[in-house]
């Protein structure tokens, strides 16, 4: 079964997220990330092409031939397209910051396992927990406040439903409005934490 949207970002996510040991890894995750928007453009196309009708024949026109072919392509204009057919603005700007991270991510070898892993989880699992009891599409205030010490974080939360009739949430992390993995933004909480304790 050929991989879907959700798969695509999802490989591309986890590869961001434990780092890129060499450059074929980079460029493995920014390939599944393209493939994730090509899938997005060609369901963008069907639906633009399936809203056709002879009132709104030019702007549909417009609209059909102004997506862009590539990710990279993307600007805030082309948002206004996507949006108009039902489809997330978000989400496409979480994938142009996820690809734009990617890119300028560093190339080192992956390093070893620790309760790094387990701590992310537990993360993970009260911002899952938070959305569900508040039924919010975006976690904010004190909640992220108390996770991270304080540090500016922000999180983006899509629900994803799966091909396979599964529902999860995706978390894009930033950290001072630029995209994080998770384990670095915990790692510099936790240093922050301890300098402010040595400090008392």
């Amino acid at each position: 079964m050929p991989k879907t949207t959700e798969d695509r970002i999802s490989v591309a996510q986890a590869a961001f997220e434990a780092g890129f040991a060499s450059k074929a890894a980079q460029k493995r995750a920014l390939d599944e990330l393209n493939s994730a928007y090509s899938n997005l453009r060609r369901d963008l196309m069907n639906a633009i092409l399936d809203a056709r009708s002879d009132a709104n024949e030019e702007e549909n026109h417009a609209d059909y031939w102004g997506v862009p072919s590539d990710l990279h392509q993307v600007r805030e204009r082309h948002l206004t397209i996507v949006t108009r057919y039902g489809f997330s603005a978000p989400l496409v700007r979480d994938l142009i910051a996820l690809r734009a991270s990617i890119k300028a991510a560093a190339i080192a070898p992956a390093p070893a396992k620790s309760d790094a892993e387990q701590k992310v989880e537990a993360v993970r699992k009260t911002i899952r927990e938070e959305m569900e009891a508040r039924k919010a599409q975006f976690v904010e205030g004190m909640t992220i406040a108390r996770l991270f010490n304080g540090l500016p974080v922000s999180v983006n939360a899509h629900w994803v439903h799966g091909h396979k009739g599964t529902n999860f949430i995706r978390y894009f992390f930033y950290l001072a409005g630029e995209l994080t993995p998770l384990n670095m933004i915990m790692a510099i909480a936790e240093t922050y934490q301890a300098e402010k304790e040595g400090a008392k």
